[in-house]
């Protein structure tokens, strides 16, 4: 389903109208920008396009996030570590889809695929034995209702 340019400019032009009231973004800015993220998107696509997968496994822990808001209901969304060539795969759902679990909304940036990364981080040391105890001292002190 390639658009033609027209096709292209009135997409273009629509999400520029969209989001101009909210963001006060000059139309220049936001047509460099549009060219600047589809020649990093064509060039990441031939990477992908041109690469195979390795045969070899990964043997550390792995982080799977899911957002599962835009996935059809036919589609299975329990993934295997061997699925993703890995030996320690963790799985966590956040709320939304893939399209907008990084964008902000009317209140502000969502909080969960952060959240999910620097839990999964955190669980497996990244942030050393000094913030472990830190956590593990603020959970001690914690008065619960």
């Amino acid at each position: 389903n390639l658009l033609t340019l027209d096709e292209q400019t009135d997409v273009v032009m629509r999400l520029y109208w969209e989001m101009a009231p909210s963001t006060g973004l000059p139309y220049s800015y936001f047509d460099e920008y549009c060219i600047s993220v589809g020649r990093k998107l064509d060039t990441l696509y031939s990477w992908a396009a041109s690469s195979t997968p390795s045969e070899q496994l990964f043997h550390g822990p792995t982080l799977l996030v899911l957002a599962p808001g835009g996935v059809g209901k036919e589609q299975d969304l329990t993934p295997t570590a061997s699925d993703y060539r890995c030996t320690a795969l963790e799985v966590c759902e956040v709320p939304g889809n893939h399209y907008r679990i990084c964008q902000p909304d009317q209140v502000g940036m969502p909080i969960f695929l952060v959240q999910s990364v620097c839990e999964f981080l955190f669980r497996h040391g990244f942030y050393g034995a000094e913030a472990e105890a830190e956590a593990t001292h603020i959970k001690s002190q914690r008065v619960l209702p």
